[in-house]
């Protein structure tokens, strides 16, 4: 079996500019409302419960999720390279949330760089294994990690308001959220918890940006 052509250190030294999305067609609202989650080839239904039970099933396999494959890769390349480029190096405290982070993958990374995290998922299977990871990970890596919460990112009233310094919402939160209102809802807590014009991250249908937070939601993204 051939081995795998990719060059990742060049796509870890691409810039924004050297990714070409001209031929990706955009996912239409009608398209969006008629969508079906699917969980191991298997149609979820996107309430609260069957996604929580979606995800409790093999949070073994969330976490491997994008160490698999080329694309899944390029997601994690891409991803962190947006942050680095948006977020402030940590050198003064930064608190980060990671909403809908599931098993922690990218609080992880960042709380290694210095960054305060506040991990938040749905999932309790997938929050267990964070933890796990949290626990086997350096105590330098653990002194930044400030608070591990199960809840939906539609209900965010366990924090107040303008509390971080930056928000991600990776791997695609919003999309389990195909009513308009529920993501209405979503974007106004995310918005509520972050302070006046921290960044926003989305990873949803179109690559990693970052967004300011300034003026009201009009929105999804």
């Amino acid at each position: 079996m051939k081995g795998s052509q990719t060059d990742w250190e060049a796509l870890e030294k691409m810039k924004d500019e050297d990714i070409d999305l001209s031929e990706i067609p955009e996912v239409t609202a009608e398209q969006i409302a008629q969508a079906t989650l699917r969980v191991g080839g298997k149609p979820v239904a996107t309430n609260k419960a069957q996604v929580r039970t979606a995800y409790n099933s093999d949070p073994e396999r969330e976490w491997r999720r994008l160490e698999g494959g080329a694309q899944a890769r390029l997601e994690y390349l891409i991803t962190m390279h947006a942050l680095h480029l948006h977020l402030p190096p940590p050198d003064q405290p930064y608190r980060l949330f990671d909403a809908g982070g599931g098993p922690g993958r990218y609080t992880l990374a960042l709380a290694a760089q210095g960054y305060a995290m506040t991990l938040l998922d749905l999932s309790p299977a997938l929050l267990d294994l964070a933890r796990q990871h949290i626990a086997a990970a350096a105590p330098a890596l653990q002194q930044h990690i400030d608070a591990v919460h199960e809840g939906s990112i539609t209900d965010l009233s366990r924090f107040p308001d303008q509390v971080f310094d930056g928000v991600l919402c990776l791997g695609g939160p919003l999309s389990h959220l195909l009513g308009p209102d529920d993501r209405q809802r979503a974007l106004r807590e995310l918005r509520r918890v972050a302070r006046p014009g921290a960044p926003l991250f989305n990873f949803g249908h179109e690559p990693p940006r970052r967004l300011s937070l300034r003026g009201p939601v009009a929105g999804l993204f």
